[in-house]
């Protein structure tokens, strides 16, 4: 770090479409590929990592200087001295471009189909939900990610949908339950939510998806049914 010197294997010139002439030694020369939209939020993951010492990841794309863009995703490991200064950056870029755009694909497929459906990592972190989420809950996307789908439950189910959330989780077994979401008016309606793990060969979870159904009409029937009865 001391130098600014960058040292990078010829696949690496490779995926940033670097010529073998060009001087690739400069650190800014590297940033200069990065997505304009990217290029602040990834130089900021940069510097909290240096911050916090922590190792660096992040997913970014690039673009070549024929236009075409690439998504990367980018593992990196800062290496401290004994006073705390950061010596050297060690990592690696991975081109998950064909990867992306199937990701993408299935997500334009998801938005077309009726109903509300998402998508979470192993660790249940949701990463996508589709545009019906947003057109009922009056969430934003981004709003939603991570956790904080949560905040559209209604109060009094939001534990228990958490607390088998979790357990689905812990058990890699499938979820099934019926609670209540608001609506962007704020009023709550019922819904069935359902959520299954997705494995790889090994038995590993990869990930899950799920889908909410309303259910509210159904719902208000069995139970004045059930008052009648």
């Amino acid at each position: 770090m001391a130098s600014g010197v960058v040292t990078c294997s010829p696949e690496n010139h490779r995926i940033f479409g670097f010529g073998p002439d060009e001087d690739t030694s400069n650190a800014e020369f590297w940033n200069r590929r990065l997505h304009p939209k990217d290029r602040k939020r990834v130089l900021e993951r940069f510097e909290k990592s240096v911050i916090q010492k922590t190792d660096y990841q992040v997913d970014q794309r690039i673009v070549l200087p024929d236009g075409t863009i690439k998504h990367l995703h980018v593992i990196g490991h800062l290496v401290f001295n004994e006073s705390g200064e950061l010596i050297e950056f060690v990592g690696t870029s991975m081109d998950v471009t064909k990867a992306k755009q199937a990701e993408n694909r299935i997500r334009l497929i998801i938005n077309t189909v009726s109903g509300i459906h998402w998508s979470a990592r192993p660790d249940g972190w949701v990463d996508f939900v589709n545009e019906r989420w947003s057109d009922y809950t009056g969430m934003t996307l981004e709003q939603a990610l991570g956790w904080g789908w949560k905040l559209a439950f209604h109060p009094d189910d939001r534990e228990q949908v958490l607390s088998k959330w979790r357990a689905a989780l812990a058990d890699g077994k499938p979820l099934k339950t019926e609670t209540r979401i608001r609506r962007f008016d704020g009023e709550y309606r019922w819904f069935l939510s359902r959520a299954f793990p997705l494995f790889d060969r090994s038995g590993q979870v990869l990930g899950w998806c799920g889908s909410v159904i309303d259910i509210h009409d159904i719902s208000r029937a069995r139970v004045a049914g059930s008052e009648e009865f």
